[in-house]
């Protein structure tokens, strides 16, 4: 099934397995520049079922990630106002705005009148909370693939991270990193899946952003692979400056931010020789003074692993990294197959660049015993550091009423022993399928600050 998540470790058969060095990981949102604007009246898709009765609903925060009460805190399959349906919630990333005493949320979720339909446009869509439990979701994704063909990101937008920029022009205060790739442009290095990169969009609320033009490119004027680079941030070829042999690159999952005057820019990546061969494999960093212009750090990639999400704890002066780096035996402890995770790690650094792994590295696990992640984790987490605590918000599997064909690849030794939980079949080259009906789920877990 060729579905739409970043499955950066299906490019090189080594990374899977990767014991992490010094990683990070995916997504989030500055500790010091929260997030946004008011958000006039429009139609919005209502998002939880989870009712907060005063106080915190979540339940006690202790020295250790603890789930949230009320989870999920939002299911997809939700159904908007042109029919299409939310087939996914995938790569969230959330603010909380101290002005406005509001959560504000952007995740990945692929538009669709069918689970089933062989290439369903992805789109970005926008959430807000008031205590970051019961979530109201807009009914009009913020961006969109699908644009024209000629687009640098016809075929793919997904993985945003947002931040607030109160020193920006009014149009631009919000600044969304994000990745993409067209097929036709470039041709991958595995069927099904797009050569990554990364871009750029802006807003003035949070709710409707804009590719700036190609003239503001860091490519205008230069050779790309692409007929319009509007919005284009980040080539892979050029995340690796101090390595040899490199071709070309695939580079995604961006999480930036801003310390003092200095932009940070984190993401996954994966540099290729010429016979698209993979030598390197991790995250790598950024760094930059506009959030335009990057400069890439000399040993990238810096860390193992994919998907980071960073925060800036002003308390020890370091950045925390929270990443997937699961081994394909940890990876196959789980139901499905599908860009799966079952352990979140952490590692902290001074600088961006060098990462100390936390002792234990696992500050988080997988729990089949809750039923809104009974079949694993969707990997892409984000976490927010307030004064309260560290909010980490993720997406699970859930085996709870399913829409109709929502269906994710299993693990045929897993399904062996399932019964008829799984649904199995034999394609017409041979290969033996296995599906789970399931969907996905957007959770809490919260810890306090050290």
């Amino acid at each position: 099934m060729k579905r739409l998540i970043l499955l950066v470790c299906a490019l090189t058969a080594t990374c899977s397995s990767e014991t992490p060095r010094d990683s990070p990981g995916k997504k989030d949102a500055q500790a010091d520049s929260p997030a946004g604007d008011a958000m006039p009246d429009g139609s919005s898709v209502d998002a939880s079922d989870a009712s907060v009765d005063g106080g915190d609903s979540c339940g006690p925060v202790g020295a250790a990630f603890t789930r949230c009460e009320k989870n999920p805190l939002y299911t997809a399959g939700a159904k908007h106002a042109d029919g299409r349906l939310e087939l996914f919630i995938a790569d969230p990333s959330v603010l909380y705005d101290e002005d406005e005493g509001k959560w504000k949320a952007w995740w990945q979720s692929p538009l669709d009148a069918d689970y089933l339909a062989p290439d369903p446009a992805t789109a970005i869509l926008y959430a807000e909370s008031s205590d970051g439990v019961t979530w109201t979701v807009e009914d009009k994704p913020v961006l969109s693939a699908k644009g024209a063909p000629a687009d640098w990101d016809y075929d793919r937008v997904e993985t945003p991270t947002v931040i607030k920029v109160p020193t920006n022009p009014p149009d631009r205060r919000y600044v969304m990193f994000y990745s993409g790739g067209n097929f036709a442009a470039v041709q991958s290095s595995v069927a099904g899946y797009v050569w990554y990169q990364i871009g750029v969009a802006y807003s003035a609320d949070g709710r409707s952003f804009q590719r700036p033009p190609a003239s503001e490119s860091p490519y205008a004027g230069k050779t790309t692979p692409y007929q319009n680079i509007a919005g284009l941030l980040l080539l892979g070829r050029d995340a690796f400056p101090g390595m040899a042999g490199v071709d070309d690159g695939l580079v995604a999952d961006p999480e930036v931010v801003i310390v003092g005057d200095t932009w940070h820019l984190f993401f996954s990546s994966m540099a290729v020789d010429a016979a698209k061969k993979p030598l390197a494999f991790g995250v790598s960093h950024a760094t930059s003074k506009d959030g335009v212009q990057w400069t890439q750090a000399a040993g990238n990639p810096q860390a193992g692993g994919m998907q980071p999400s960073v925060v800036w704890n002003p308390k020890s002066t370091k950045f925390e990294l929270f990443f997937n780096a699961d081994t394909d035996a940890e990876k196959a402890t789980a139901a499905t197959n599908f860009n799966v995770s079952v352990h979140l790690s952490h590692a902290t650094s001074p600088d961006g660049n060098s990462f100390q792994l936390s002792n234990p590295k696992h500050v988080f696990d997988w729990d089949a015993s809750h039923t809104y992640e009974a079949y694993g984790w969707l990997t892409g987490a984000d976490v927010v550091l307030r004064p309260d605590g560290y909010w980490l918000f993720y997406t699970g599997f859930s085996n709870q009423s399913p829409p109709q064909n929502f269906f994710v690849p299993a693990n045929e030794a897993w399904c062996a022993t399932a019964g008829s939980t799984c649904t199995c079949y034999t394609e017409d080259a041979g290969q033996k399928t296995c599906l789970l009906a399931s969907v996905v789920t957007l959770d809490l877990a919260r810890r306090a600050a050290d």
